[in-house]
């Protein structure tokens, strides 16, 4: 499969669970043979590279400030993913999810997926314009793509109790060093 991953700050990941996550699932997805496509921002990551083990990396522009580096990468990523044939487009984050809704309408037969990683929302860096919008976002991510995935059984429980979302729980996990 085609599968390109939005949202997330880049690869290889320099700092942040996500990033992290986005690493270790995007590096194994390749590994077992589909062609991982994660966009990325260059100046987070630093790195110089069209490929990281096996990944692809798509790096493009966004508006470096706090409030709108993420969802203006989204955005330009989001669209650059409509002129691409991904068979699976896969946002991480609420915030990035609020655009799920764009390939939903103009690439129909691609699959959406969403990781609702945690309730953004209640982190004290927002003010309330970005709080009201991440609060949109668990929305988003509950009901613009076809899967949602939660990383933990609380989450799962607040999807289906606030949203009627019935999420795929997949824990993050850590990898053991043999």
């Amino acid at each position: 499969m085609k599968i390109a991953i939005l949202g997330s700050k880049g690869i290889p990941a320099q700092s942040g669970g996500i990033e992290r996550h986005v690493e270790d699932l995007s590096v194994r997805l390749a590994s077992l043979g589909h062609e991982v496509f994660v966009y990325s921002r260059k100046h987070y990551t630093k790195y110089n590279q069209k490929e990281y083990k096996g990944v692809n990396l798509i790096y493009l522009p966004s508006i470096r400030s706090k409030n709108l580096d993420a969802i203006t990468h989204t955005l330009f990523a989001t669209i650059h993913s409509l002129f691409r044939r991904y068979d699976v487009i896969h946002y991480h984050g609420v915030g990035p999810s609020t655009l799920a809704f764009i390939p939903r309408l103009f690439k129909r037969k691609v699959k959406i997926i969403s990781t609702f990683h945690c309730q953004d929302k209640y982190h004290q860096k927002w003010g309330r314009i970005a709080r009201a919008y991440l609060e949109f976002g668990e929305y988003a991510s509950c009901k613009f793509p076809h899967k949602t995935i939660v990383i933990s059984k609380t989450l799962k429980e607040y999807c289906k109790k606030r949203f009627d979302r019935e999420a795929e729980y997949i824990p993050n996990g850590i990898e053991f060093q043999k």
